[in-house]
């Protein structure tokens, strides 16, 4: 008893090595009993020397002295500090063949085992089994497994369990409410989080800073910048000292959407409440002048990190970079390279593909390749998306040679160069080099590679710049019998490509379209339309009306034709003797004709027809008409259509206004001339 009363007290006091000792004692004179094992487990466990308080453990019961609940609770406890979810798995299923019964305790201690070692289904299913028991779970059990599952990205089980949690009588605690918004934060359920955080209040439940913290993190992840913004202030509306992360997590929000200069404020602001910006926010607000192109604040908050005794990382450096790319600064990309190299920063690809990015904007190819060089000469294998942008910026500057060696060098490391061939393909069509493009593309098709859009739109158009259009037509029309849906771009690079004496070739090729079901019926013959209006071909747009009855995008398309080769006696038969009814876009397009030829009269019969087909007149079809009036002097008309928007529920515009004073101005000069 004496050893017994002794080691409790060691272990209460925290001093775990005296208990041992009276443990290694007592079990020497033989007077060790089950108190003795458990009491000098207890302070093991209470000092987490989780090891010593197994090795107690399996001492007990290799002197054959009898293990109770007490005991393997213990046990348990000591592998929860340590994670080891394998040896508390044993000693639970120990218990049942010791014909022991597992207490809500046993389940709790488990479950914290499976948690700190980030095993969230062997969690649920402790906890599964723990209903099984008929065992009622208080706050620590759905506090731990929801922990659990948030730790492991499940943050739908994380909610599940927190209906469970308030079906059941268990009041909710900080930690359940913590768990549960940490949840929504990984989920990006923001609005989730909101409710629970104000659940937790209306509950008299403290939120702490993590809390907010976690709350804030979801808004951010969802953009939502105002919202972040509100958590964080009243955070410290409630005195609740705001941390690190709960600015960077706000500061996040703002980046997200843009509001780099709030970004910024909210940075200026941590020092009002004692808290020191870390690499973290810093590098947030760096992001956030890279989305803006502010690299001047992005270099001066770079700069800043070394007077406050941070070191800035490849985040800082890839960010500040990044930052360059609007503003084309390749010098100073050149500058925080150098700065790279002091503080040892190395490069990584994300960093090395902007770099290059701008470089190759800049028409500066050569330090691109020279930079792709250094980096295979460090032992660090460029990633695909790097010589791709390496290969842009030979496109840029017409040197589809090196992009081709660039395509050997990624054969040579064995880099999947599926997005590289797309860029090698279009650096050879920009230079018209289509037997390139074609070896190229038969190249992906030996190699077993899918070729897609792309691929083929890269290859067409290279024929029609180098005038092959036979060859175009013929790999278009390999698209339409392939797994490869050919789209609108290809179908006007191939239009485009055909010569101008053969454009029924054009109209047939969007019957091999229409087959194929590629596209929309519109988009293919607005794409047919708009190079037939480039060539100034406009007998083809009617082609294009027999072909079939197109949807409104395809006929506006064709109506437009008309109104740009001021064809609008066509327009206006189109528009009569369509069988579908136009709906606003083909009328607006159809007044556009006739406002191109100055025909006043016209304009207002379309709107007429409009009002009576019950076709909504828009505020640019109003306005084209009031234009048309105004360059006749019809100031009549122009007034009476300004007054009457408000009637037909269109809002009025400075355009409209412009419109009707010309109209009168022009009006009062002519009458100063007949007089």
């Amino acid at each position: 008893v004496t050893f017994n009363t002794a080691i409790s007290a060691c272990g209460r006091a925290r001093r775990w090595q005296d208990a041992y000792h009276l443990f290694q004692e007592a079990a020497g004179s033989t007077s060790a009993d089950v108190i003795t094992y458990n009491s000098t487990i207890s302070a093991c466990e209470r000092a987490k020397q989780w090891q010593l308080a197994l090795q107690v453990f399996t001492a007990m019961l290799d002197a054959g002295v009898w293990a109770s609940e007490i005991s393997y609770n213990a046990a348990i406890a000591a592998c929860a500090i340590g994670a080891q979810w394998q040896k508390a798995s044993y000693l639970i299923a120990d218990m049942g063949l010791a014909q022991l019964e597992a207490s809500t305790v046993t389940f709790n201690a488990a479950l914290s085992t499976f948690e700190k070692a980030g095993e969230w289904e062997m969690a649920v299913f402790i906890f599964s089994r723990m209903l099984e028991s008929q065992l009622e779970p208080d706050v620590i059990s759905f506090s731990t497994v929801m922990t659990a599952c948030t730790k492991g990205d499940q943050w739908q089980h994380a909610l599940e369990l927190l209906g469970e949690t308030m079906k059941s009588s268990v009041r909710l605690d900080h930690i359940c409410f913590s768990a549960s918004i940490s949840a929504c934060d990984r989920g990006g359920q923001w609005k989730t989080a909101l409710h629970l955080l104000a659940s937790m209040l209306a509950a008299d439940v403290r939120a702490d800073v993590v809390c907010f913290s976690a709350a804030i993190s979801a808004c951010a992840k969802s953009g939502r910048w105002p919202w972040a913004s509100f958590l964080l202030w009243s955070l410290m509306d409630m005195a609740v000292t705001p941390n690190e992360i709960s600015f960077s997590s706000a500061m996040s929000a703002c980046v997200k959407d843009g509001e780099w200069q709030r970004a910024l404020h909210l940075l200026s602001s941590m020092a009002a409440v004692s808290a020191t910006p870390n690499t973290i926010s810093i590098n947030t607000a760096i992001a956030s002048c890279e989305n803006a192109g502010e690299w001047e604040v992005a270099v001066q908050l770079l700069t800043g990190m070394k007077a406050a005794a941070l070191q800035a990382n490849i985040i800082s450096f890839g960010a500040a970079i990044g930052s360059c790319d609007k503003d084309r600064q390749w010098p100073v990309v050149m500058s925080l390279l150098l700065a790279m190299q002091t503080a040892r920063v190395l490069l990584n690809q994300i960093a090395l593909s902007r770099t290059i990015g701008i470089y190759g904007q800049c028409g500066h190819w050569q330090e691109a390749l020279h930079l792709l060089t250094e980096m295979r000469l460090s032992l660090a294998t460029p990633d695909e998306i790097s010589f791709s942008a390496g290969m842009h910026a030979c496109a840029i500057s017409g040197q589809w040679q090196h992009a081709l060696e660039l395509m050997v060098c990624i054969q040579d490391c064995r880099v999947e160069g599926k997005v590289a061939r797309n860029a090698a393909m279009s650096a050879c069509e920009k230079a018209s080099q289509w037997r390139k493009v074609i070896e190229l593309l038969d190249d992906m098709l030996r190699t077993r590679l899918q070729a897609s859009e792309i691929n083929m739109g890269a290859a067409i158009g290279a024929c029609g710049v180098s005038g092959q259009w036979q060859k175009a037509v013929q790999l278009f029309v390999g698209m339409t019998s392939s797994e490869v849906k050919p789209s609108h771009i290809s179908l006007e690079a191939v239009v485009g490509a055909v010569e101008p004496g053969m454009w029924t070739v054009a109209v047939e090729l969007l019957s091999a379209m229409q087959r194929a079901s590629a596209q929309p019926q519109g988009i293919r013959t607005s794409a047919v339309a708009k190079v037939c209006r480039q060539r100034l071909r406009w007998e083809v747009l009617l082609q294009l009306q027999s072909q079939g009855e197109p949807d409104d995008c395809g006929f506006s398309s064709i109506v437009n034709g008309f109104d740009e080769h001021r064809y609008w006696p066509v327009a206006m038969h189109l528009l009569s003797a369509a069988q579908a009814k136009p709906t606003n876009v083909s009328y607006a397009a159809g007044i556009s004709a006739c406002e191109a030829c100055e025909s006043w009269q016209l304009t207002h019969q379309l709107m007429v027809q409009m009002h009576a087909a019950f076709v909504e007149a828009t505020v640019l079809s109003i306005s084209v008409c009031m234009t048309a009036c105004a360059k006749l002097a019809q100031w009549q008309m122009a007034t009476s259509l300004l007054a009457g928007l408000g009637v037909l529920g269109v809002a009025s515009n400075v355009f409209n206004f412009s419109a009707a004073i010309s109209a009168c101005e022009k009006r009062g000069r002519l009458l100063i001339k007949r007089v």
